[in-house]
């Protein structure tokens, strides 16, 4: 607010060399004061007297919404020259008022001490602006005292300051930022125009009439300030604001208006990456990746200034959309190749479905796909179809499924064998989760025991398809066990015995309790659930609860469709990615990981969700009192993990990461069931390759009594050299006296150690003596592998010559190559690991534990996970290390810069990050970590990740009213997921309506899900109950 002084002050008009005016205290200023004060009334008056006819006119300038830039060009020129006139003014009666102005003391308010702070400046990135009186910052937000050279500019919230580099703004020439001559570089010819004089208080007298009152200019002026911030134009490729094209009127502007612009487009890398793309597309259009990498720089700018804690509006998010699909079309219009088309095509489709209506993405779905039948665009398609509760059946999607694995297994006589069943394989699994999930859990368990026998069980003599498949309806129309169940020797051992076996045992049903709830619909939702529960495994036809069921028993009809034979040459090469993808059915991590298939696989989020593993009640808080003791607080080892399967991971006991879930944590299918398939496979069908994963299978189910199997396994393989190795690693969490006997026994064995496997020996016995604290031992052990003399120490630690060492070092090496020119990958990673181990055993300060930087281990864990983003297992020890508690999250900054991006994105990811928010974070956090997972592309249909979300939410109080909102989204997004729509029955029942509970269920039964209870003849039951 001006002064009285200021506002007292009376504007002079510009002195030139050819005008000196006469001095206005020696003329008449009384009667200039009368003047003004009489017009100053006479404006007032007429002020009242035409309020209404502004207003009107006001209100019809806000409807039209059109103002003429010319106008506000000059309105902004005008102000800029009252401006100076007015500091000039300032600055020349500068010391007048000096004498004039008496210092204010004692006025209340005028000084305030903040002893508090505000804490939302660090959340937010800086002050509350509407608390900051407004202000200008002079000479172009030039900093002061740097010569120009920094520049502030805004950024959101945030002031910000650049550097301006050579060649930019005033002071750029030759010297860079030492030079002192002014900028003398050509710059495009500007449009001189005469600016309009201020506003001041004797305009009459300078020979021009106002049409418009002060109090009517004013309003105007507000209203151009409030205009210049356009609102953000998110159909921009710039980003969420569109710089608009600069005009004649505009090109008038100060130099330091310029020079703030430069710094902002210097300190905007998005923006001008987003320029450098657009000028790519232009030059060279038929170049796609150049389009594709334009699409995906839209991610970037909607994402550009945001964390973890921010949700992405929908309004955003659908104009990008927008973006993304206009870009692409115009992509799709330069594509030269087949393959370029597809790829464009498979990228079009899935945002366009974020734009489009149901009925006209189906359209061009149909219009893509005809006469290609490539499978990225059959998945794509697919996953429209999964996730979409408007055109989604059952049986149109199971329909969709089968077609294709039939029409991949039709390739086989004309393309390569390995090729076809890989993918015959993946469609397969895709088929029988989906089956799963829709509620026909016996349906899909069936396939896969029938394809599991028909690979691995099948008769040798058999070799025709047909014969073999009349052959197994035998089998399986039966009733024997089958693989998974107990006592099962399978198909070939059935055919060999002249189909004479006994059918398994009849079931007894276990009793259900029933609930006590009043509800009807509640009550309904308890028996369908545990019926549910109660039919994991296809039932016999004289097991309990088939007559009401038919669904329980499965005949050969049910599952012939499922069926195909894979042949016996190629049977090795495709048996690990079939037994990784029963696994991943199972809810398991794979055993392999030996195909790109299993790969995709393990990232499909309609099929890994069954992998998916949360604790929405974690125990572990970081405490004020707690900081310093972060190191004696363990990670959380049994969550699951997504890495690369070893020794330590399978048999790592309490003190280490699991990679095998353990019993407690509830997988999809019994762990015994699983362990039973295995264990047939392994022993029944010859799989020595699933020996390890088997054993750490057992050795998850019953750790004490991991000696029985490991026993069987190395009584049948012998000279399986790695079995021996797992079952010493196995008995080391339990007994370490006697991994040392089986290691001994494994070194003396001549068959065992045959080329690389006598220094995997010598490796695991060295780690154990290193976990123990015996360094020097730990040294022994090692060297022993290349001096024999060393072999026999037990307690007594020799010293160790140099010779020895070098010699140890040079063996290690040369073997290293060796086994990397033959291409033995495990040979090479186990003598690698022999030489870092003697690194460390020899390197100066090995023999103690010394003391580190939780920082420095932090770094390092940051440069692993750049290698490997989706381990888990670094994420969880980077964790670890960072249990300060300070205001900015390193964990969550690591995962929103490298972990949660486009390339690396994934169920497990996002997985991971949800539990470090209910670990480390409040519910705030975790409902925008929620949020955040299912906004994303990769995450949007993971049906495991909405029931948690309902579940979190109704347990929040804060947004328990929120849950059925929820709810209804993850309905949207997993239609063809029963456990999603139970959910009303669950987790939601009191805060549903009975119609609202009636419609889901419609929806169900419409949509073509499985359910065990009908819903009528449940309310027909309890209602001749309530009338007895």
């Amino acid at each position: 607010m001006a002064s009285p002084d200021e506002q007292e002050e009376k504007l002079v008009v510009p002195k030139f060399s050819s005008f000196k005016p006469k001095n206005p205290e020696k003329e008449n200023p009384p009667k200039a004061n009368e003047e003004h004060e009489s017009r100053h009334k006479k404006h007032t008056r007429d002020d009242e007297k035409s309020r209404s006819h502004r207003h009107r006119e006001d209100r019809d300038s806000r409807h039209s919404g059109r103002e003429s830039r010319q106008h506000r060009d000059r309105d902004r020129s005008r102000d800029r020259h009252r401006h100076r006139i007015q500091s000039r003014e300032r600055r020349q009666d500068g010391p007048e008022k000096k004498k004039s102005a008496s210092k204010p003391e004692g006025v209340p308010g005028l000084f305030v001490i903040d002893t508090k702070g505000d804490p939302l400046i660090i959340r937010y990135g800086g002050l509350d602006r509407s608390q900051v009186p407004a202000y200008h910052r002079r000479e172009g937000r030039k900093i002061l005292g740097s010569e120009g050279r920094l520049v502030l500019h805004r950024d959101g919230p945030r002031d910000l300051f650049s550097i301006r580099m050579p060649g930019e703004g005033f002071h750029s020439g030759r010297d860079g930022l030492r030079s002192k001559r002014p900028k003398t570089e050509s710059r495009p010819a500007k449009r001189i125009m005469r600016r309009v004089g201020a506003y001041s208080e004797s305009e009459e007298a300078e020979g021009f009439l106002a049409l418009t009152s002060s109090r009517k200019r004013k309003r105007d002026q507000r209203n151009e300030e409030s205009s210049d911030d356009e609102r953000p134009s998110y159909r921009s490729i710039e980003g969420k604001a569109k710089p608009r094209q600069q005009s004649d009127s505009e090109s008038d502007k100060d130099s330091d208006m310029s020079i703030d612009a430069v710094a902002v487009d210097q300190s905007n890398p998005l923006k001008q990456k987003s320029i450098q793309l657009s000028r790519r597309v232009k030059e060279a259009p038929e170049d796609i990746d150049a389009w594709l990498e334009l699409v995906d720089h839209q991610d970037a700018l909607l994402k550009a200034g945001e964390d973890l804690d921010h949700t992405v509006l929908e309004n955003e998010a659908h104009s990008f959309a927008e973006i993304k699909v206009s870009m692409l079309e115009s992509a799709l219009t330069n594509t030269r190749s087949v393959e370029d088309r597809r790829r464009v095509l498979v990228y079009l489709m899935r945002e366009g479905a974020k734009v489009w209506t149901s009925k006209a993405t189906a359209k061009k779905w149909s219009e893509v796909l005809t006469g290609d039948d490539n499978f990225v665009l059959w998945k794509a398609h697919l996953d429209f179809l999964t996730a979409n509760i408007t055109t989604f059946q059952y049986d149109d999607v199971k329909k969709m499924l089968l077609d294709r694995l039939r029409l991949t297994l039709n390739r086989l006589a004309t393309e390569q064998a390995k090729d076809i069943l890989e993918e015959a394989i993946f469609v397969f699994l895709r088929l029988t989760r989906f089956v799963h999930d829709a509620g026909y859990k016996e349906l899909a368990v069936a396939a896969w025991q029938s394809l599991l026998e028909l690979t691995f069980f099948r008769p040798p003599a058999i070799d025709n398809e047909q014969s073999a498949l009349d052959s197994f309806e035998e089998f399986w129309e039966s009733e024997v066990p089958r693989i998974g169940d107990a006592g099962a020797k399978g198909w070939r051992q059935y055919v060999e015995a002249g189909g004479d076996g006994d059918a398994a045992e009849p079931q007894r049903a276990a009793p259900i309790t029933p609930s006590s709830s009043r509800d009807v619909y509640k009550a309904w939702g308890h028996l369908e659930h545990s019926r549910s529960q109660a039919a994991k495994l296809p039932a016999r036809t004289m097991d309990d609860g088939t007559d009401d069921d038919p669904f329980r028993v499965v005949i050969f009809s049910d599952i012939k469709p499922f069926l195909f034979l894979i042949p016996t040459s190629v049977l090795s090469e495709v048996s690990p990615q079939l037994i990784d993808a029963f696994l991943l059915f199972c809810g398991y991590a794979p055993a392999f990981k030996a195909s790109r298939w299993t790969e995709m696989a393990c990232n499909d989020q309609f099929i890994s969700s069954s992998l998916v593993k949360l604790d929405l009640q974690p125990t572990i808080h970081i405490d004020d009192d707690d900081t310093d003791d972060w190191y004696r607080r363990q990670p959380r080892f049994d969550m699951g993990i997504t890495a690369t399967p070893s020794l330590s991971l399978l048999f790592g006991g309490s003190e280490w990461f699991h990679y095998i879930p353990t019993t407690s944590q509830d997988p999809l299918l019994s762990s015994l069931w699983v362990y039973e398939a295995l264990k047939q496979l392994v022993h029944g069908a010859g799989v020595e390759s699933l020996a390890q994963y088997y054993l750490g299978m057992a050795f998850s189910n019953d750790q004490a009594g991991i000696k029985k199997p490991a026993k069987a396994l190395l009584k049948q393989y012998p000279a399986n050299s790695e079995l021996y190795n797992a079952y010493a690693v196995a008995e080391y969490a339990n007994d370490r006296g006697v991994a040392d006997k089986v290691i001994r026994a494994a070194t003396e064995a001549p068959s065992l150690c045959a080329k690389w496997y006598k220094y995997l020996f010598h490796a695991t016995w060295s780690w154990m003596d290193l976990e123990a604290g015996n360094v020097g031992l730990a040294k022994v052990r090692l060297c022993a592998s290349v001096d024999e003399t060393l072999r026999g120490v037990v307690t007594e630690v020799p010293e160790i010559s140099n010779t020895t060492l070098l010699k140890a070092q040079q063996t290690f090496t040369s073997s290293f190559h060796e086994s990397l020119i033959s291409g033995d990958a495990a040979g090479a990673s186990t003598l690698a690991e022999c030489m870092a181990l003697l690194a460390y055993l020899t390197a100066p300060g090995s023999t103690e534990p010394t003391p580190f930087r939780r920082v420095y281990l932090r770094e390092k864990l940051s440069g692993f996970i750049r290698q490997f983003p989706r381990n888990s297992i670094f994420l969880a020890l980077f964790e670890w290390s960072d249990a300060s508690l300070r205001v900015i999250d390193e964990t969550r900054d690591l995962l929103y810069d490298q972990v949660l991006v486009k390339g690396h994105d994934c169920v497990s990811s996002r997985a991971f990050a949800i539990q470090h928010e209910l670990t480390r974070g409040n519910a705030n956090t975790t409902k925008n970590a929620f949020e955040n997972a299912l906004a994303s592309d990769t995450c949007r249909n993971t049906p495991a990740l909405w029931i948690y979300y309902i579940r979190f939410c109704y347990a929040q109080k804060q947004f328990r009213n929120k849950a059925k909102d929820v709810f209804y989204r993850a309905l949207r997004h997993c239609p063809g997921s029963k456990e999603v729509m139970m959910e009303a029955f669950a987790t939601l029942i009191r805060d549903m309506e009975s119609e609202e509970l009636r419609a889901v269920y419609n929806t169900m039964t419409s949509k073509g899900m499985r359910v065990h209870v009908d819903l009528e003849e449940f309310l027909e039951k309890r209602r001749a109950e309530k009338s007895r």
